[in-house]
Order: C-alpha cells, then sequence, then structure tokens
C-alpha cells in the first residue's frame, strides 16, 4: 500500500527556499507535539540539522519546547513511484464506498476473520464486495454490496485486494472515492478529510 497525503497549510513562512523536512519517526514527533499542549501558540524553527517546536502559554507565557533531529536525504529515499504516472493513468471505473458500507464491510471481515482477501465486481450496475479466499477450498465468505451505483466500465472479471487496506481505511471519516485502472488492475482509494488535506491510498490488484 502506497500512501500519498498532500496538505495545504497555512504557516507565515520566512524565506523562500524549499527544504526538505526528513522525519525518521512520525510516532515520536507526534509524542514531542503532545507534550506542548494545545493552549498557547505555536512555532516551529529549522535548525541545520533539527527542528524546534515550541508553545508558548497564552497565559503565563510559559514556553515549552524541544528539538527533533532530521536526517539526510540519503537514509529517508523518495518513493519509487511516480505519482504523475500515477496521475496520468485512465481510470476506466469509478465508484464511492460510504462510511456505512465501510462499517459492513468491517463487519463481514470480523466474520470471515480466516480470510484476508476482499474481491471487486459489478453486477446489475452495482459494486459487490466478496470477502473470501477463492485459493483456499471449504472456507467461510461473505458477499455484500459496497456501492449501489459505477461510473465508467463495468469489471469484467473480480479484481482482489488484500484486506489491509480496509484496515487503513476503516479510520477515514468520509466516503472514501475508488477508482480502477482496468489495464494495470490498480485502486486509488481517495479520502478528503478536508478541503486542505487530501489522501490517496495506492494498491495493485494480487493475481489470485
Amino acid at each position: 500500500i502506497i500512501l500519498y497525503a498532500k496538505a495545504a497549510v497555512d504557516l507565515p513562512l520566512t524565506g523562500n527556499d524549499l527544504f526538505n523536512l526528513n522525519l525518521i519517526n512520525i510516532n515520536k514527533l507526534l509524542s514531542g507535539l503532545e507534550c506542548l499542549g494545545n493552549n498557547g501558540s505555536f512555532s516551529v524553527e529549522l535548525e541545520t540539522n533539527s527542528i524546534r517546536c515550541q508553545s508558548v502559554d497564552h497565559e503565563t507565557k510559559e514556553k515549552t519546547f524541544f528539538k527533533y533531529h532530521l536526517v539526510d536525504d540519503s537514509i529517508i529515499k523518495e518513493a519509487p513511484v511516480s505519482m504523475n504516472k500515477i496521475a496520468a493513468l485512465k481510470f476506466d471505473t469509478e465508484f464511492a464506498i460510504s462510511s456505512n458500507k465501510m462499517k459492513q464491510i468491517m463487519s463481514g471481515y470480523a466474520f470471515v476473520s480466516d480470510v484476508s482477501k476482499i474481491y471487486f465486481s459489478t453486477n446489475q450496475n452495482k459494486v459487490e464486495a466478496e470477502i473470501n479466499d477463492k485459493t483456499l477450498p471449504n472456507v467461510d465468505n461473505i458477499t455484500m454490496i459496497a456501492s449501489d451505483s459505477f461510473e465508467g466500465s463495468p469489471i469484467e472479471s473480480s479484481l482482489v485486494l488484500n484486506m489491509e487496506i480496509f484496515k487503513v481505511l476503516s479510520a477515514c471519516k468520509t466516503d472514501i472515492k475508488v477508482k480502477i485502472n482496468n489495464q494495470y488492475k490498480v485502486f486509488v482509494f481517495q479520502s478528503v478529510e478536508d478541503e486542505n488535506v487530501e489522501l490517496k491510498y495506492i494498491i495493485s490488484s494480487l493475481v489470485k
């Protein structure tokens, strides 16, 4: 699963140079931000090989800050996938999975927890999702409607994904837009939490 995240942040930046912030451990940074609290003004200062994050309490004027060290470009390499190539793909089939349908899919997965695959197909202008493993004999399975409609071409033969993608998507609070390139069997799941944040999960179909 490849996650592409894009956010528009309105910050009073000083300087016009572009720069990379190579964060080796996101969870550690989030833990540091938790320590700063949320009752004050927040600032980030870029130093030679680190960032200094600081909050100033509105009432007491107390300063709390931490320094988080960055890593070199050679340690964190750019993703091998070109987002320009992904954007240039022609998507043949598009539909949306509502938050209620997402809950239903996760409930179905709890029922057939012994399998970890989900098959997508179209039937009578609807998109069906089957949680199953067709390579194994005598396994429990469940089929449900993932979307009441779709745009574009029908899915001629079922496409299969690992259920891990839905474990991730289940945390999204909005409907999920799904785009499929039938030639390369590539799925793009898009979540728009608000107008400034865009998340795209990119995953290829399994063989069986």
